[in-house]
């Protein structure tokens, strides 16, 4: 049986995610901007991205991914709703391999495509950021959506038709949802942040994101 949070939780989990937005959108426009040699965890990350941004992104998405999922463990148990240890561990599995090898090359190549799909002379300013926001919410979101529910599923049962089914149940109130969450994020993500760090700020907000699926599938 599915779970779903309350009305005021979802609002909760939302208004997170806009926070969080707007501070890694703040962060990766600052270190942009910075001419001198950065240290520490950021400027490592920074070299990683240079040298193996595949590899980079990958890892970040699985670590994240599972994260959200291990908060959601946390949530239901705190409402009596914890699951064998078993299944536990298959859904972090799922969780982060899914991050790892699905949602982080699937964003590392639409990215870099998306510029040249959208890439219009005629068009500038705000109304391009507002045309390429519409273009990867209306044609990329929907799509890797249904991927999304169909792979974390399947990973975690090794059943394709159930996971079919699953995805069927879930997808039209998860699609509201995604809407809400990624169209700010991604109108601040494709205006201002630099197109090496739009991977990670779609994984920080993805944090949020992973965290509602888990807590609804």
């Amino acid at each position: 049986p599915l779970y779903h949070p309350p009305h005021h939780a979802i609002r909760d989990i939302l208004a997170l995610a806009l926070t969080q937005i707007l501070v890694c959108v703040m962060a990766s426009q600052t270190s942009s901007r910075k001419e001198e040699k950065e240290t520490g965890l950021l400027a490592s990350y920074q070299s990683l991205l240079q040298s193996r941004p595949l590899l980079t992104k990958a890892l970040s998405a699985a670590f994240i991914n599972a994260l959200a999922e291990l908060l959601g463990q946390l949530i239901r148990a705190r409402k009596g709703n914890s699951a064998p240890l078993g299944e536990r561990l298959r859904r972090l599995f799922a969780f982060a391999v899914w991050g790892c090898g699905g949602a982080a090359p699937l964003f590392h190549w639409w990215f870099a495509r998306l510029e040249g799909i959208t890439a219009k002379p005629e068009c500038d300013g705000i109304a391009k950021v507002v045309y390429k926001t519409s273009v990867h919410q209306l044609l990329f979101g929907p799509s890797f959506l249904i991927v999304n529910l169909i792979a974390v599923n399947f990973l975690q049962n090794g059943n394709p038709a159930a996971a079919y089914q699953n995805m069927k149940q879930v997808y039209f109130n998860a699609l509201p949802t995604m809407f809400r969450v990624f169209t700010p994020v991604q109108l601040a993500n494709l205006s201002i942040v630099p197109l090496q760090y739009r991977v990670l700020v779609t994984n920080a907000a993805g944090l949020v994101w992973n965290l509602y699926l888990s807590l609804t599938t």
